[in-house]
């Protein structure tokens, strides 16, 4: 059989990749064979966390992803929850769209005013915009970065009588 790129896309080759050096790193680091560490991924979903996670750890190389399973297994040992499962929708877990909602908000944010992300982060999760944002419901993450950040704004404004 010839292998092709018809099969699967870039994207898709890349998180594979990921995975792969994530197995045989953790394979090495722990003195574990690679199928017992595919099987203890398997088991805790480390495979599906990282395909999920992959735009926020491909940007840190390969590496990342080795170092994220770890972490969640490390998590998982001690009885700690990941931030996985702090956002749902329609039983369907959205904490990292949310996530990057925020940063994407935050950072327009910081740019608006000239300030540090941090400080314009603080700002952000004072507000009522925040709050009603954590609410999944009224889908409010749905909205545009952009939107909220005049949504924020808009709070801000003195109410006329």
């Amino acid at each position: 059989m010839e292998y092709t790129n018809d099969i699967m896309n870039e994207t898709e080759r890349d998180q594979n990749l990921m995975i792969v050096y994530a197995v045989e790193g953790y394979s090495q680091r722990h003195n574990v064979p690679e199928k017992d560490v595919l099987l203890l991924f398997q088991k805790h979903g480390i495979n599906e966390l990282i395909r999920k996670n992959y735009n926020a750890l491909h940007t840190q190389g390969f590496e990342e992803g080795l170092s994220f399973a770890e972490d969640v297994l490390s998590w998982k040992k001690e009885g700690r929850i990941a931030m996985e499962g702090k956002y749902f929708f329609n039983g369907e877990d959205i904490t990292i769209d949310i996530l990057f909602k925020i940063e994407h908000i935050v950072n327009i944010m910081a740019e608006k005013e000239k300030i540090p992300f941090d400080d314009a982060y603080a700002a952000f999760l004072n507000s009522n915009t925040y709050a009603i944002l954590k609410r999944t419901k009224n889908l409010y993450w749905a909205e545009s970065a952009e939107f909220l950040v005049e949504e924020y704004y808009r709070e801000a404004l003195p109410v006329a009588n």
